[in-house]
């Protein structure tokens, strides 16, 4: 096992959607976002492992859920932040 410290990469962005969640991770300021692709969002439990993974798999030091406007889809959002 590896033991070094990961260097940090900053925030990871989550857009969250019931099919698919797309992820995006800052430089090390924080001034720029590249997109990382998505991860399927069909099951709340499993979307928020794969989220910690990514996370500490790149160093994220945070990570930001992006605000929704629809009252039902910020209900699931809640919830989804729970299971984080």
């Amino acid at each position: 096992m590896d033991n070094r410290a990961k260097p940090t990469t900053g925030l990871l962005g989550v857009d969250y959607g019931e099919a698919r969640t797309g992820l995006a991770r800052s430089d090390a300021l924080g001034l720029y976002a590249v997109g990382m692709g998505h991860i399927k969002s069909y099951r709340i439990d499993e979307t928020a492992a794969e989220i910690v993974r990514v996370a500490k798999e790149n160093g994220i030091r945070r990570i930001v859920i992006g605000n929704l406007e629809s009252a039902r889809r910020s209900l699931k959002v809640r919830d989804w932040n729970a299971a984080l």
